[in-house]
């Protein structure tokens, strides 16, 4: 287990980051299947199943940067960090795709149009 808190002693905002989007793609399914009223334990399940996936490919992916190291092989990229970014970007796909089903839009929308009235009301 030191050997896998050793690979990510250095600061990794990436790893942050991704923290960060995977709990709000959580919290924005939740809103979701709260707004639809379709509260399905096994969506849920399979839905916190991926991000436990997720977790443990990046700790595979970590290791491969570190085997690679170890082998003398030289890239201009890290695997690790190619990987989290595709990652991040799935899970911000996953919150607006939460977000529009939620219909947020059309909330938005609504708060828009009403702070627009109230301001051309008064002129």
């Amino acid at each position: 287990m030191e050997f896998i808190a050793n690979l990510f002693r250095e600061n990794n905002n990436l790893l942050d980051i991704f923290f960060l989007v995977a709990i709000m793609d959580i919290v924005t399914g939740w809103i979701k299947a709260s707004v639809k009223k379709v509260w399905l334990s096994s969506l849920s399940w399979n839905g916190l199943w991926k991000k436990v996936s997720s977790f443990v490919l990046i700790i595979l992916a970590k290791i491969l940067d570190f085997i690679i190291k170890e082998n003398g092989i030289q890239f201009q990229f890290s695997v690790y960090n190619l990987f989290i970014s595709l990652l991040i970007l799935t899970e911000i796909g996953s919150i607006v795709e939460n977000l529009y089903e939620s219909e947020f839009v059309e909330y938005l929308k609504q708060i828009l149009k009403k702070a627009k009235d109230t301001i051309t009301k008064d002129f």
